[in-house]
């Protein structure tokens, strides 16, 4: 059912008698949701073996009509920019052109095989020689291609009451995703009646509930198809809710203040590991914003430091008698994470196996790549060739320090207005994907979004977005 209602959403979008400016803003807002809500199940039920995703058609809608709306509006590009992108593309080609006539020497997880690195984790599968699969590859660079497009004109012509209507209607999707999710915890953790979730699941998804069970409660998923995928849009919510309190006019706190505790709730009952990393890099990026326009006191920060310091202390002593003594899920997933860390840091990791842990899959695979990575730094082994669970180390292994320089020149244009620290954020953003892929750079169009958020400062009300 869900899929009818988007496609009867994006019908109403392309025929109403609006701008086209407008209407770019609803497609890229519905594009970048889709990508952050990963909706479960394919747009249409065409069988096991063939799946679409939702997110997939709606970012090539969103780049056909953004191709035809640069044409027609014939929208003024700056000529350094526009050279930015044609040298990530050239150097992306040139990268896939050295691997595949001088493969890369190391052997590598084949992602293209359904296993991949759980696969591996499992003993169900091992490394290959590296090669370029250059109908994958060409698929990437389209994925590629089609974010480009978007960045070229947020840069160009959106302003400051464009970029607001984007966060209000991604805004307004994700409230449904979250009423979703407290539905189901209403369903399957209050009134322990799991198959009315199920039946939910089936009529707007085409698929089963997921059914995984921790601590001897459920899990909650919402609208995507694992714990972290709820915990990804519950931060994304809280991000974006913070944002709109800051800089939008008609945004309430109590709607602010509603959105932080639902979200915060949901995530802690998800039972994510994730859900942990993305409270403190939220908290992380809330406080640095807060404080970014304030007088500093050395001999306040110096306090505040030895005060943090010491309640960090107690904090890790304490954690550590209750990782000892605790059998909840999340000690566990933590013990396995640090146990983790402990051997990929002392064992040649090329070599080894995993021994079946979903932990030491996603932690190995971040730090085999890294090393793949270190291997050729320069320009990387290509695009898709290969991946692992971390977004930065999947960046750099495939498009290398080059693809990097260029990508974060891209996204950090200078820009007329006061902002959130370049260097902060950038460090934020890539300490807040070393574990994850949240923001599956280059290929999300959502990410572009958060980017945006942070030329939201002063200045005048409709000022373009020079970035």
């Amino acid at each position: 059912m869900i899929t009818f209602v988007l496609c009867g959403y994006v019908f109403y979008v392309l025929s109403k008698n609006d701008s086209r400016k407008n209407k770019y803003v609803c497609l890229l807002s519905i594009a970048a949701v889709l990508e952050v809500l990963d909706i479960r199940g394919p747009i249409v039920p065409l069988g096991e073996s063939l799946v679409i995703s939702r997110s997939g058609v709606f970012e090539i809608i969103l780049w056909l009509y953004s191709l035809y709306y640069i044409k027609v509006e014939k929208i003024k590009i700056n000529p350094y920019f526009m050279t930015g992108v044609y040298l990530f593309i050239f150097f992306a080609l040139v990268g896939l052109t050295y691997e595949s006539l001088i493969p890369y020497e190391n052997p590598i997880i084949d992602h293209y095989n359904e296993l991949s690195w759980d696969g591996y984790a499992y003993g169900l599968t091992s490394k290959t020689p590296a090669k370029v699969s250059w109908s994958w590859s060409i698929f990437m660079l389209f994925k590629l291609s089609i974010v480009l497009v978007q960045l070229v004109i947020i840069k160009s012509i959106l302003k400051k009451d464009d970029l607001l209507s984007v966060l209000r209607k991604m805004d307004r999707f994700i409230y449904y995703a979250i009423v979703y999710a407290v539905v189901e915890m209403t369903c399957k953790l209050i009134l322990n009646i799991p198959n009315i979730s199920d039946a939910f699941s089936n009529i707007l998804f085409f698929t089963n509930d997921y059914e995984g069970m921790r601590d001897e409660s459920y899990a909650l998923v919402g609208v995507g198809p694992e714990p972290s995928v709820l915990a990804r849009y519950l931060f994304l919510a809280v991000i974006i809710a913070y944002f709109r309190k800051k800089y939008d006019d008609i945004y309430g706190m109590t709607s602010y203040y509603c959105t932080v505790i639902v979200a915060l709730l949901l995530m802690i009952l998800s039972k994510s590991a994730a859900s942990y990393w993305l409270m403190t890099m939220m908290f992380v990026l809330i406080y640095v914003i807060k404080k970014q326009n304030k007088k500093y006191d050395f001999k306040k920060i110096i306090i505040r430091l030895l005060v943090f310091v010491s309640l960090l202390s107690m904090l890790i002593w304490a954690g550590g008698n209750w990782l000892d003594s605790s059998d909840s899920y999340a000690a566990y997933r933590i013990n396995r994470a640090l146990y983790t860390l402990d051997y990929i840091t002392s064992t040649n990791v090329l070599s080894y196996n995993y021994g079946g842990e979903s932990s030491l899959a996603r932690l190995g695979s971040i730090y085999d790549v890294f090393c793949d990575f270190l291997e050729r730094p320069v320009l990387g082994l290509g695009a898709g060739v290969q991946i692992s669970h971390g977004g930065i180390s999947s960046f750099l292994c495939e498009y290398g320090l080059v693809g990097l320089v260029i990508w974060l020149g891209l996204m950090f244009r200078k820009t007329r207005e006061k902002r959130i620290s370049i260097m902060f954020f950038m460090v934020w953003f890539f300490i807040m994907n070393l574990p994850l892929r949240m923001g599956n750079l280059p290929y999300d169009i959502y990410p572009l979004v958060i980017f945006e958020m942070t030329c939201l400062s002063r200045g005048t009300k409709n000022e373009e977005l020079k970035c």
